[in-house]
């Protein structure tokens, strides 16, 4: 049994170890498209497409191993209750990896074209408007789709302007990039916290800090990420609350599934 078990740890190390390779050259790959970023992160989102695809074989790759162990275990007399299920466990712990990882590498590569976005767009922006007052270029202006008032860095006026093309894009698409990168922390402690919850057999026995620990993260991700959002975009700021709310609705109906949940959220 435990040799079965050896080489099953070791399949999912070897896919784990290409997944890594393979998301460490789309990395150094996506730096030059990175350099050369607009207005849209199209050109980056498309190579990443690739990547993606990439992920679902390594997860079929995982699935094909674990077809090989289980008839090995089939072969095995006398194994004790529980290994099946508990070997299982790592092939959907080890999809979830593949998971977590890929979104890391892919948010991080969005997050590193959208800084570029934002400083070209300040850029952009600033290079064309002037203080009324001075006549010095503004360049205090503040991320925003939307009409602001800007202070001049140099006689301190404010004057009101309207935003440009450059930052207009950005708080449509580039925004969220940055947003998402401030909260990945929260989304990957999310996401691990309910593969651990999907893992145990019986709802009843899942720990209540589990369970805790995954709300938790999930109103943290959820929080940190509009909350950021609405910082680059003020536009979005009315909305967040309602957001988070309904964004929530997924955590909220995993919880209620946990009869030990509804006991501590009834008080």
């Amino acid at each position: 049994m435990q040799q079965v078990i050896e080489r099953w740890n070791a399949a999912i190390a070897d896919v784990l170890a290409d997944v890594d390779t393979t998301l460490s050259d789309a990395t150094a790959g996506s730096q030059a498209i990175i350099a050369r970023i607009g207005s849209d992160l199209a050109p980056l989102v498309q190579p990443w497409g690739a990547v993606e695809h990439q992920m679902h074989q390594y997860r079929e790759q995982i699935a094909a191993a674990w077809l090989r162990i289980s008839d090995d275990f089939s072969r095995v007399g006398g194994l004790p209750d529980g290994v099946i299920w508990q070997e299982g466990g790592k092939r959907d712990w080890a999809t979830s990896e593949i998971e977590i990882r890929y979104t890391r590498a892919y948010r991080l590569a969005m997050a590193a074209a959208a800084d570029v976005m934002r400083h070209r767009a300040l850029a952009a922006d600033a290079s064309t408007r002037r203080c009324q007052r001075c006549g010095a270029p503004l360049d205090r202006i503040r991320l925003s789709g939307m009409a602001l008032n800007v202070e001049c860095g140099h006689c301190r006026a404010v004057v009101a302007i309207e935003p440009g093309q450059a930052l207009r894009a950005f708080a449509v698409i580039g925004a969220m990039a940055l947003a998402e990168r401030r909260a990945l922390d929260l989304w990957e402690a999310m996401t691990r916290a309910h593969t651990q919850i999907k893992h145990y057999r019986d709802r009843n026995a899942v720990p209540l800090e589990l369970l805790q620990e995954y709300e938790r993260a999930g109103r943290g991700y959820w929080t940190t990420r509009l909350t950021a959002e609405a910082d680059l975009a003020p536009e979005l700021r009315p909305f967040v609350a309602q957001k988070i709310e309904s964004y929530m609705t997924g955590v909220n109906k995993t919880l209620r599934q946990h009869w030990q949940w509804r006991q501590f959220a009834a008080g």
